[in-house]
């Protein structure tokens, strides 16, 4: 009899922690796979704002952020390190940036309804105004300079994500830390 209880007692623990195995494997893929597509978002949604200048209205994201918010993602933005405030089209304003990158960003869930995601950028530019600094490099015309300083600047930026009642992750805030 008591081989009996004492077997019955491990099969039912052996079953409770298969369960829960099972449980926490398909929770871990679950994790895995909001996180790999909000860093995708977040990746292309970066890419996005450096190839339209941070005008949302040619974006393909511009139901789940703001307007604002997709406008400090972009480097150059206005009131920016690139704005000299002569022309709203940054693009004609005789700045010309030639290095760009950002990390691959990294999103973790706060709990089942809350995300962030961190990622890193940095830039150079040139410029054809000879007395803002030192040149860094000089060709084709443009004065090279990296971004307060020598070696160009690099930002650090967390988003962060809330999950909406229509099954979709929305942006609802946007930090900038330089």
């Amino acid at each position: 009899m008591k081989k009996t209880k004492k077997s019955t007692v491990i099969v039912l623990l052996s079953v409770v922690y298969l369960i829960i195995s099972v449980l926490l494997c398909y929770y871990q893929i679950k994790y895995d796979e909001i996180c790999d597509s909000l860093n995708c978002i977040v990746y292309d949604m970066v890419e996005e704002t450096y190839i339209n200048y941070g005008n949302i209205k040619y974006s393909k994201y511009k139901d789940i952020i703001s307007p604002l918010d997709y406008l400090c993602m972009y480097y150059g933005r206005e009131g920016g390190p690139l704005d000299d405030g002569t022309d709203p089209d940054r693009s004609k304003n005789g700045v010309d940036v030639y290095e760009a990158n950002h990390s691959i960003p990294e999103t973790v869930l706060i709990n089942s309804y809350t995300a962030e995601t961190k990622y890193t950028y940095s830039y150079m530019y040139a410029c054809k105004d000879e007395s803002r600094k030192e040149p860094r490099e000089y060709r084709d015309g443009f004065i090279y300079y990296g971004l307060y300083g020598e070696h160009g600047a690099i930002s650090e930026c967390t988003i962060r994500w809330q999950l909406q009642s229509d099954g979709k992750w929305h942006i609802v805030d946007f930090r900038e830390k330089v």
